[in-house]
């Protein structure tokens, strides 16, 4: 009996002692945690960032795509209408020369 009040007060303050120590690396390993995640979340947002300035950037780049797009469609419709105006001529200008050498 001697021995548990002369000891105990020891035991106590250890098991108090081991009980914080513990729940202190319980919650190290959780803010650790967190810590990682937040760097984590940081670098994607810093990547999505990044990835609209450069939509940003690009958004008129990619409108003088379409202005030329539209600019060669244009453009080859009017050299067909232009082709089939040549050959149209042609085709009659054949037809009269044979007509004539016929006739």
């Amino acid at each position: 009996m001697e021995l548990l009040a002369e000891w105990g007060m020891e035991i106590l303050f250890a098991l108090i002692s081991a009980g914080v120590i513990g729940y202190a690396k319980f919650k190290t390993r959780e803010l650790n945690r967190e810590l990682k995640n937040a760097k984590e979340l940081a670098a994607a947002q810093e990547k999505q960032h990044v990835e609209d300035t450069i939509e940003v950037h690009l958004e008129p780049v990619y409108q003088e795509l379409e202005e030329l797009r539209k600019y060669i469609r244009e453009t080859e419709n009017i050299e067909k209408t232009h082709m089939n105006l040549i050959i149209a001529s042609y085709r009659f200008r054949l037809v009269q020369l044979c007509k004539g050498f016929l006739a």
